[in-house]
């Protein structure tokens, strides 16, 4: 497996320093290229021409059970951001924002389909087709008895279409034929630290420097923003040394689909079988405080040390606000992964990815891809 060095120096000596007094902090740069474990990119090109150019279709993993006080609504939205979806569902339904809820944020400038639930007690029916308009469109309404909670999904299903493409047509198949089979890094998206990467900056001041008090939802965006940066780190240094997808003496290993954990252990020939059918990856963290996650020892730990010691103060920031360690697969396997040329010049993949799987990861592996403005 061959990867490409393309990796800065990501310590704390390479970000920059803004202002001089007290509540100055050192930035990390959110958009630090990460090392492709498949080699140089194939092909330049362009994604997201128009919002259906990236079709994203959420999967739940059940359905709703036709009875209780909350409703599923299932929606396309075109150029929408979920959060304002959101506060319109709560407007027409006449209830309050933390009414409603949904198992995770889509991109805006995509055509996305997913369900949201809206907590109206009563036998009351709020009329869902007054949201309808050029950029939303209601698929489905169920009853449920329970709310939508984050991260309760299967995963999603990406259609995308990458236009102007230039560069090995022929290679491009060849190498989508190794992402299938051995899958692709895990990192975090871009997406995750905020436009500009202001989500990591006022991650950085909050965790060091007291930022100040912060709603519930930028609470959340920050946590999850700085964890994301460190797992990153980790996550590309080993994808450099090569061993993202080998286990070292130490590693906590994660079943396919499945918080469970285990360490690796050498001596049991079925680990490594299990781990070469994807049933079982490498793991890497997302750091906090004490928690029930497993701690690697041996050399992946002393990996991970070394990689994290620059960044304590983070760290016990994450754990004086209460967020509790825990593990991420090192890799991610595209499921029912196709590509097609539609023209000389235009690609379309079809794959889908587990909940917290990012899309722009295995187009990494594939080629460098402008977003439209």
């Amino acid at each position: 497996m061959n990867t490409t060095e393309i990796e800065p120096d990501a310590s704390p000596d390479a970000v920059t320093t803004q202002g001089t007094d007290e509540s100055a902090t050192r930035i990390p740069d959110p958009a630090v290229a990460l090392t492709r474990a498949h080699g140089a990119p194939l092909l330049r090109g362009r994604m997201r021409a128009t919002p259906e150019d990236f079709c994203v279709v959420e999967d739940l993993g059940f359905e709703a059970s036709g009875s209780g006080e909350h409703w599923f609504v299932t929606l396309t939205k075109r150029r929408r951001n979920t959060i304002d979806v959101a506060r319109a569902l709560a407007r027409v339904a006449e209830v309050r924002e933390s009414n409603v809820s949904f198992a995770g944020l889509k991109d805006r400038d995509a055509c996305t389909t997913q369900t949201f639930s809206v907590q109206v007690p009563g036998t009351a029916t709020p009329d869902w087709a007054a949201l309808e308009d050029d950029g939303l469109h209601i698929e489905a309404v169920a009853r449920h008895q329970k709310k939508l909670r984050r991260g309760s999904l299967r995963g999603n299903r990406f259609v995308l279409t990458l236009r102007d493409c230039e560069g090995d047509h022929e290679g491009v198949l060849q190498r989508i034929a190794v992402l299938r089979e051995q899958g692709v890094p895990n990192y975090f998206g871009e997406q995750r630290f905020g436009r500009g990467g202001q989500n990591l900056t006022r991650a950085a001041q909050w965790l060091c420097h007291g930022g100040g008090r912060v709603r519930r939802e930028q609470r959340s965006f920050l946590i999850s923003a700085a964890r994301s940066y460190l797992f990153n780190l980790v996550c590309s240094a080993r994808v450099k040394a090569g061993n993202w997808a080998q286990p070292l003496s130490g590693d906590v290993l994660m079943f396919e689909g499945s918080q469970s954990q285990i360490h690796f252990d050498a001596s049991d020939p079925s680990i490594i079988a299990r781990i070469e059918a994807g049933d079982l990856h490498v793991s890497g963290p997302l750091p906090g405080g004490a928690s029930r996650a497993l701690l690697p020892d041996d050399e992946a730990a002393a990996i991970e040390n070394a990689i994290l010691a620059p960044w304590t103060e983070w760290i016990a920031g994450l754990a004086r606000a209460r967020v509790e360690a825990a593990r991420r697969p090192l890799r991610v396997t595209p499921q029912g992964l196709e590509a097609r040329w539609s023209d000389a010049n235009t690609l379309v993949l079809e794959f889908g990815l587990p909940a917290g799987a990012y899309a722009t990861t295995l187009l990494a592996e594939i080629g460098v891809f402008e977003s439209a403005e």
